[in-house]
């Protein structure tokens, strides 16, 4: 199984020492960080992502300790111009998976834009994930609607949180999703810690084995 972890919610531990965090994470048998990586000017993602010259700066660490970076979110005002460079930055970390979250509009025109972006990086040998949130209730339509270049990073927290059975959906677009996202809620729709909450965390690890999926946990708190 590969497992890893998202870098949203552990960059600031990350930053206090990186080569004892990644130590530690490869010591505990993770083999995949999913950084965010920043493109223009995100205020609210102050501490949370990492910058093209971040990636090039941990490079280095991340190959002393076998980490690799399949995949990443990408926080972009303009994913059509920013395109050949994070098609370049990708090609430079070994990254596959190109995560975006869910548009707030959805509508048919989004999803004939994802699905441009979708192909275009298909044609460079990437794939273009999409990222639920909290209320994406479209999220289902849009994968739907969005052509086969298209693919999910379904976040199990974030579907139980917006009243989604997360192991029905799952399988309902097991086509669609290349990679689970582990996050967890109680009945009060209170983060918790992944396994404690109320998510099915094994119908989930079920369905992961059986697709043969990267599952990354994602704790934001």
């Amino acid at each position: 199984m590969r497992y890893g972890l998202q870098m949203y919610g552990l960059n600031s531990i990350f930053l206090q020492d990186k080569e004892v965090f990644l130590k530690r994470i490869a010591a505990a048998g993770y083999r995949y960080l999913e950084p965010c990586l920043i493109l223009g000017d995100f205020p609210g993602m102050q501490g949370h992502g990492w910058t093209e010259a971040d990636f090039a700066e941990n490079r280095p660490l991340l190959e002393k300790y076998g980490i690799l970076t399949y995949s990443c979110h990408v926080f972009t005002r303009d994913i059509f111009s920013d395109l050949p460079r994070i098609v370049g930055i990708a090609k430079q970390n070994g990254i596959q998976q190109i995560v975006i979250p869910c548009p707030k509009e959805i509508n048919p025109a989004v999803a004939s834009d994802l699905t441009q972006v979708g192909n275009a990086l298909q044609r460079v040998g990437l794939q273009l994930l999409i990222h639920n949130d909290r209320d994406d209730l479209g999220f289902g339509w849009l994968l739907m609607a969005s052509g086969d270049s298209v693919g999910a990073q379904a976040d199990v927290g974030w579907l139980l949180y917006n009243g989604i059975d997360p192991e029905t959906f799952l399988w309902k677009f097991r086509h669609k999703i290349r990679s689970l996202h582990y996050k967890d809620f109680n009945d009060q729709k209170q983060e918790v810690c992944v396994g404690r909450g109320c998510v099915d965390m094994m119908a989930c690890f079920q369905f992961a084995r059986a697709m043969e999926l990267i599952q990354i946990m994602d704790q934001d708190g």
